[in-house]
Order: C-alpha cells, then structure tokens, then sequence
C-alpha cells in the first residue's frame, strides 16, 4: 500500500446485539459510519417477489392468478436473501418447463421458505436497540423529550384576561 492508496474498511455482523459496552465503545471509534438494514416490509416483501420471479421466468410477466400478496404477508420477518432462495429451490428449469401443463402456485413456495431461518420479533428488537446506541438515538430523543418537558412546564408570559 501507498500513502496515497484509498482504503475502505467495511464490517458487519447479524448479531450486533451481543456485543459488550467495551466493544461497542471500539466499534463507535473504528467506524465513521453505521448503516442499519431491516428486515423488508411489506410492500419491499411484495416487490422481492414479484421481480425476482420474474427474472426467474426469463423476464415474463407472472400469471394473473398467482396471489404475491399472500407470499408478501407469509414472508413477513424473512429476509431478501430468504426469498430469493424460495424462489430458486422452487423456480427450477423443469418447473418453469412444467408451467404450460400445471399453473404455479403459492403453496410451492411455502416448502423451501420454511426451510429458511426466520427471524423472532425479539432479535428485530436487539437489532432496534443496537441502532439506538450506535447512532446516540437514545439519547438525543432523550434530550428532545427533556426539552419538550421543561417548555410545557414554562407557563406563557401574555397579557392576562379580565
């Protein structure tokens, strides 16, 4: 390397949660930046599936009948890597084949999706609380609600009525 060279260091971790305050206190001085990624919403769900079926089925546009909004709902707390595995253990080159003959279906992908980690509400939590004490959160809502407080607890200082 040269003085002159650009290095970009980049970390991450699915379980940030678990480290200890020392630790933590080392990651806020090594890392200029944090970026937190959430597990994908419903709509974000709904388009995972849709373009990535799409691109599966060589870019045809997906059967009318096939509901992705139910996938959508059933896939709440998968990530986007969980899907695109459903998709691909489903969507295979005999499968896609096969579609003429028998219409696809939701239910198909239900199989490799269970087979897929899911995430509990609890570790969506950690990971909250992990975001909150990277970025100081915590304590700058802290500081706003303190002064909300102390400014509704001034009274006005206007004209009194008669």
């Amino acid at each position: 390397l040269q003085p002159t060279d650009r290095v970009i260091f980049i970390g991450n971790t699915n379980k940030p949660h678990l480290m200890d305050e020392k630790i933590m206190k080392d990651v806020k001085t090594f890392w200029d930046k944090f970026l937190y990624v959430p597990w994908p919403g419903y709509a974000s769900r709904h388009r995972i599936w849709t373009s990535l079926m799409e691109k599966a089925l060589g870019g045809d546009i997906l059967p009318d009948d096939l509901d992705v909004s139910s996938l959508a709902r059933v896939s709440d707390g998968y990530t986007a890597g969980s899907i695109a595995y459903a998709i691909k253990k489903t969507l295979t080159q005999r499968r896609i084949e096969m579609m003429g003959l028998r219409e696809l279906e939701e239910t198909e992908f239900l199989n490799a999706l269970s087979r897929c980690p899911r995430s509990k509400p609890e570790e969506e939590k950690f990971m909250l609380a992990f975001t909150e004490s990277c970025t100081n959160l915590k304590k700058r809502r802290e500081a706003l609600q303190r002064n909300k407080a102390d400014d509704s607890g001034k009274k006005s200082k206007g004209k009194k009525k008669k």
